[in-house]
């Protein structure tokens, strides 16, 4: 019985069936302090999901017998210091999310230098939205 039950317990996973990880392509222009390590916080964060996983090319070029690109989901980020730039208080980011050149979401925020992870987290889970309303 006890045997049964741990059989029941195994996840999918156990069985090879995993799911696969949307691939995830990263554009960020952070060239100052704050929005490097926002970018650096970003990647992190994709390397350890479950989900995502991050890939250089925005989309996969036709397979033999495919008639189709496979295209990945794209995030662009620009950073522009709201402050003096080397002081590195806060950034606005400007984060654009899209598919095949199709646009699915713009968002504004601003990134203290405190809060870079927590801006990379917040990024990812309005992505993880976008992309779940979308499916």
């Amino acid at each position: 019985m006890k045997f049964i039950a741990c059989l029941l317990m195994l996840s999918s996973v156990a069985f090879g069936q995993a799911t696969q990880r949307t691939k995830v392509k990263f554009n960020c222009t952070c060239d100052d302090a704050v929005a490097a390590r926002y970018a650096t916080a970003f990647r992190d964060l994709l390397a350890a999901s479950p989900r995502f996983v991050e890939t250089s090319l925005a989309s996969e070029p036709t397979r033999e017998g495919s008639k189709a690109k496979t295209y990945h989901w794209v995030i662009s980020v620009l950073s522009i210091d709201t402050d003096n730039p080397e002081r590195g208080i806060e950034i606005a980011l400007s984060v654009i999310v899209t598919l095949d050149d199709s646009v699915f979401s713009h968002t504004i925020q601003t990134c203290g230098s405190a809060a870079a992870s927590n801006c990379a987290a917040r990024t990812l889970s309005e992505f993880d939205k976008t992309i779940h309303s979308f499916q």
